[in-house]
């Protein structure tokens, strides 16, 4: 069970999810989506346990 503050990593050891987490749920932080490449494609951010938007990933 996750609580608090806390990074999870893929199994390539890239950060997938970064955050504070409660009951398993990140509530506030950043999730990281890689492509098949393991190329980081797009960052969502989540605020209050609900997704607020994608950050800008430069390329």
């Amino acid at each position: 069970m996750l609580n608090g503050k806390h990074t999870l990593y893929n199994k390539n050891k890239q950060i997938s999810k970064d955050g504070i987490f409660k009951d398993n749920r990140l509530m506030d932080g950043k999730a990281y989506v890689y492509d098949e490449n393991g190329i980081l494609e797009r960052v969502s951010v989540y605020k209050n346990g609900s997704y607020a938007g994608d950050t800008e990933v430069e390329k």
